[in-house]
């Protein structure tokens, strides 16, 4: 199991000649680029650079600026990502979908890895996984990194709303 925020290309040797599954989860840009940012401010190693950063900034100089991450722009880092999709075993999953129903999506993923599981299973899976399960378990919310649990924010699909401008709002309708 490998976990990352990587460029697709850099997948590219690490599964190459394996029969590697991968799941590739995404979101809504407006939401990840609220959500990064808030992340971003509560980083121990860039808190105190971030102390005084507005979010008109950060998006600005870090979200719509391709060379500030390795990883560029969403819309470039997902396409890469969607694009290899035929040419390896990959599973792609919405976070929207995953907030909508998410025994759905577990399912997806069951079936995916080939191993299946009774509802009882799936249920508890979903309770285990839920954004608010997760914000409480000091096991996932990494409050012994960040001294609170304020990893996990809001969990909600929309939180961009209030936050970018209008003219931001539809430079990501992607």
């Amino acid at each position: 199991v490998i976990k990352t925020h990587d460029p697709a290309e850099w997948l590219d040797d690490i599964v190459a000649g394996t029969n590697a599954k991968i799941i590739f989860v995404f979101r809504n840009p407006k939401d990840q680029a609220v959500s990064f940012f808030k992340h971003m401010k509560i980083m121990p190693d860039r808190k105190v650079a971030m102390a005084d950063v507005e979010f008109q900034d950060f998006y600005r100089d870090v979200v719509r600026n391709p060379k500030k991450f390795y990883y560029g722009i969403w819309e470039d880092h997902v396409s890469g990502h969607l694009s290899a999709r035929d040419r390896r075993n990959m599973l792609v999953l919405r976070f929207e979908d995953m907030k909508e129903d998410l025994p759905r999506e577990i399912r997806k993923i069951s079936e995916f890895i080939g191993v299946q599981y009774d509802e009882d299973l799936i249920e508890e899976v979903a309770r285990k996984t839920d954004f608010n399960y997760m914000k409480q378990d000091v096991t996932c919310n990494k409050s012994f990194i960040y001294n609170s649990s304020d990893f996990f924010r809001s969990g909600k699909v929309g939180s961009w709303t209030g936050v970018l401008t209008e003219e931001q709002a539809t430079e990501l309708d992607l």
